[in-house]
């Protein structure tokens, strides 16, 4: 997660961006296998897996209308919960991304609310829908909300067996805990929280696209540090790595890339070259244009 400015005053981005995709490795299975699906469990399973398909490709338009279309079948009687749960979080993810916070809480606290029946409020699913709702709810500015909800699911994740999963799960909500310490004033505990969420996700996933939203969040804590040269440098080089792991990993035309690009050409700005930011920013732009819908406010500002 990120911010983006256009003035002194940081906006929220969501990191529906990112984390649309570091969803799949906490989604539920169990219903994949079972001989006795129904046709609109079938239905729902390929609209969500369509639906990825397009959030890694970075069509983040197609991809919001997939889920939709998941949701609509998930809705079913007929249906198995648990696919409905993922299309819900996905939905609510990349409405995050698109700057659809109050659709995003309505849909993820469906979410949550399905896994708690599936398997109560602890489990993998739930947190991860959990977090997703907190981003949401952070989005609409209720940052003490947001924090408690994060603070919880961390506590979670601690109480749980360590594992890949969990520690992945964890620095998710470390990530998004970050921008709310940032949103309080409280920088130290901003830069600690998305260091740690680094240092799981290098620990657990290093070669996982999401290192680089740990990164970014890193490179923002040192550029509201003290606006110092020092540490703007710190923040560029922050961004420049998370530039280069998200098209490495995501490709050219992936909007988290452009969120990048975006946020460098704030740092390149504020230092002072104007060539840089220019650029940056262009590249940026180009990205959004294809990737985020027409009205989105990166495209804008």
């Amino acid at each position: 997660m990120a911010f983006v400015t256009s003035t002194s005053t940081p906006t929220p981005v969501g990191t529906g961006i990112v984390a649309v995709l570091f969803a799949t490795l906490v989604a539920s299975t169990l219903w994949l296998s079972r001989p006795d699906q129904s046709q609109e469990t079938r239905d729902c399973s390929a609209f969500l897996d369509r639906g990825r398909a397009q959030a890694r490709a970075g069509d983040y338009n197609l991809a919001e209308s997939l889920f939709k279309q998941a949701v609509q079948c998930g809705n079913s009687p007929k249906c198995a919960r648990a696919p409905l749960a993922e299309s819900l979080n996905e939905l609510a993810r990349i409405e995050i991304a698109q700057w659809h916070e109050k659709e995003a809480v309505a849909h993820a606290s469906q979410s949550l609310d399905i896994y708690k029946k599936i398997g109560g409020g602890s489990s993998p699913q739930s947190i991860l829908s959990q977090t997703t709702l907190a981003e949401a709810i952070y989005g609409l500015n209720k940052y003490q909300q947001a924090g408690e909800l994060l603070r919880d699911a961390i506590s979670k994740c601690n109480a749980r067996p360590a594992s890949v999963q969990n520690n992945l799960l964890k620095a998710q909500a470390l990530d998004e805990l970050s921008l709310v310490d940032f949103a309080n004033g409280d920088h130290k505990a901003d830069e600690r929280d998305a260091v740690a969420g680094y240092n799981l996700r290098l620990q657990n996933a290093p070669q996982d696209s999401s290192v680089a939203e740990s990164l970014m969040s890193i490179g923002w804590a040192h550029f509201y540090d003290d606006q110092s040269q020092a540490q703007l440098e710190k923040a560029a080089s922050n961004l420049e790595q998370a530039a280069k792991i998200a098209e490495t990993k995501l490709g050219p035309k992936h909007p988290q890339l452009g969120l990048a690009f975006y946020d460098l050409a704030q740092i390149y700005e504020r230092q002072g070259n104007q060539k840089a930011a220019q650029t940056a920013k262009q590249r940026a732009n180009d990205i959004f244009r294809q990737s985020l819908r027409a009205n989105h406010p990166l495209l804008s500002s």
